[in-house]
């Protein structure tokens, strides 16, 4: 067997083993996230019937939500270095979390039931991420709630306020604060009274926080410069308030380039190989044709 044929064997193999390493992870992210599913689906038939209608699920899960704690979530999927995309719905269902673990929660539970629910970033007047909420699609149209507090926003003629009701009238929410405050009631896990007005600003809300990391930070300013204040509300995919998912999307970008590289590489390869053949020829023909040299005497 020849070193070239040898060395091409062995490099079919190092692309083959990679691309396989990449598949079985995913295929194990996949089981972890089905387990998830089936455990979660489990906890959301507890928690509200599935003939309800969603504004009524969505009350019970917010009743759901007080009685978990309210920690930093430091829990990760897989390994440590994914902790960027935070702990798994399952994880914050069984140790507690902050505003934004609460409405990836809440969002998982609605979603297993069909109800379509998406998370919201609330920014400071000066820009920055403060708080997040969840907007929920249902029957009596957007209903804005909010995990940590226990919030919602009834209309005094049946139905909820939405975000673009509370970012035109910003009077709601403190207006909403003041009646249950004086109902003495507390619908969260957090006391009305620690509610921020002026940093919790609806005015200012984003459908995606751009801001945690600064390639999203770029992103976002490009894209603002095309479409202007369109972005703030641009459709947030549902994958990614699932840890799982990302992880097997990500592997899936990977195996692409894996693919991609694996192609570059053999047509190098093959590249090299024909201009060694090719000069391996012509100097051959040299010699065959060359005089022969008269033999000295």
């Amino acid at each position: 067997m020849s070193r070239a044929t040898t060395t091409k064997g062995l490099s079919y193999w190092f692309w083959l083993v990679i691309i396989g390493a990449l598949f079985a992870a995913q295929l194990y992210a996949y089981s972890i996230y089905s387990r998830d599913q089936r455990y979660l689906q489990k906890v959301m038939d507890r928690i509200a019937s599935p003939v309800l209608p969603p504004s009524e699920q969505v009350l019970h899960v917010l009743d759901y939500l007080r009685e978990k704690p309210v920690i930093t979530n430091d829990s990760y999927f897989f390994l440590p270095i994914f902790g960027f995309m935070r702990a798994t719905s399952r994880e914050i269902d069984e140790q507690g979390g902050d505003c934004a673990d609460r409405a990836r929660l809440m969002i998982t539970l609605l979603n297993l039931r069909g109800i379509r629910a998406s998370k919201w970033a609330l920014y400071s007047p000066r820009s920055f991420p403060r708080h997040a909420v969840v907007q929920v699609d249902t029957e009596k149209g957007q209903m804005v709630a909010d995990g940590l507090y226990g919030l919602v926003y009834p209309r005094p003629g049946g139905g909820y306020y939405g975000i673009a009701d509370l970012q035109h009238t910003p009077t709601l929410v403190p207006q909403r604060i003041h009646e249950l405050e004086e109902r003495r009631q507390e619908p969260g896990a957090t006391p009305l009274e620690q509610y921020p007005l002026d940093t919790y600003v609806y005015a200012h809300a984003r459908s995606i926080n751009w801001d945690k990391t600064d390639a999203t930070l770029v992103l976002y300013r490009l894209l603002h410069a095309t479409l202007g204040d369109r972005v703030n509300q641009l459709v947030r995919p549902k994958w990614v308030e699932q840890p799982a998912l990302m992880f097997i999307f990500g592997l899936g970008a990977l195996q692409i380039f894996v693919l991609f590289a694996w192609f570059v590489s053999t047509r190098w390869r093959r590249l090299l190989t024909s201009r060694n053949v090719n000069k391996t020829n012509t100097f051959g023909s040299r010699e065959v044709n060359s005089p022969a040299q008269p033999i000295a005497q």
